[in-house]
């Protein structure tokens, strides 16, 4: 919706994409391809590279590339992206019916 371009495949890294089973539901609700970063490097490389770039001892944010390995890609199930579709309208209609209740369930507990 926003315009900006999307650089496949999806990388993950720590947290719950250790778990194959979280990688492969998110590879099917957003029907894309993933891969794990084979090293744990976490928040503080980012930050590392942040600070890299922002002094000039990095060019730019390419040197990533020569510094990460990724691993166990996965390709997204068109069938389980297509049943979590069917879920996600289901959901959608439901919460149509539901959020006046909720704002109202809101202002109550406001008084």
């Amino acid at each position: 919706q926003a315009g900006l371009p999307i650089n496949f495949p999806m990388v993950l890294n720590e947290g719950g994409a250790v778990s194959k089973l979280w990688r492969r539901i998110i590879a099917d609700v957003f029907n894309v391809p993933l891969v794990l970063v084979k090293r744990r490097t976490g928040a503080p490389f980012g930050n590392a590279v942040l600070a890299g770039v922002a002094t000039g001892v990095f060019p730019d944010f390419g040197v990533t590339k020569q510094w990460v390995e990724y691993v166990e890609p996965m390709e997204p199930d068109p069938a389980n992206h297509a049943r979590y579709m069917e879920y996600f309208a289901l959901y959608k209609q439901l919460y149509a019916h539901v959020k006046e209740d909720f704002q109202a369930l809101a202002r109550l507990r406001e008084r």
